[in-house]
């Protein structure tokens, strides 16, 4: 029987694992190199989209500037704020002329308001200025247009 056992091929073993170590190497390599190319583009996706993010903010900031004239009363300020911004939306949305029409009084009214509140012709200007000026890829950026203005023009806080 010990004969038996010996004849099994008891040296076979070990040749065997060696073959199958090779093989479970270049299987953990291969998911390895994988997930370290996936993490790569991942974070380049993150870095393109920061990159955006800061071109688009840089574009805001430059666009915040005063024109050449200021206008002489707020109010008359004001409702040009309004009329640019109307000229705007037609101009970046005219698939939506209707309902752009719709909603057009009110509006204009709002913005005047919110213009009005804070007390700044420059602000009005550069408010002005900035909604002629900016370009297409900026079209969803009226808010931060607007603020920017606000921010850079508008009376301080005290403190």
């Amino acid at each position: 029987m010990a004969v038996l056992t010996a004849a099994c091929g008891g040296g076979s073993k070990p040749a065997e694992d060696k073959k199958v170590e090779p093989t479970a190497d270049t299987k953990v390599a291969a998911p390895d190199d994988a997930v370290a190319k996936r993490k790569a583009d991942r974070l380049a996706k993150e870095q393109a989209v920061k990159d955006a993010e800061a071109k688009k903010l840089q574009q805001i900031k430059d666009l915040a500037q005063l024109p050449a004239t200021l206008p002489k009363k707020l109010d008359k300020a004001c409702d040009e704020v309004g009329k640019v911004q109307d000229a705007f939306m037609q101009r970046m949305f005219p698939d939506q002329a209707a309902k752009l029409a719709a909603g057009k009084a009110k509006q204009m009214a709002d913005t005047k308001s919110m213009c009005m509140g804070t007390g700044s012709i420059e602000v009005a200007a550069c408010q002005a200025k900035a909604l002629t000026d900016a370009p297409e890829e900026l079209r969803k950026e009226i808010p931060a247009l607007l603020t920017a203005c606000i921010d850079k023009y508008g009376p301080k806080p005290a403190g």
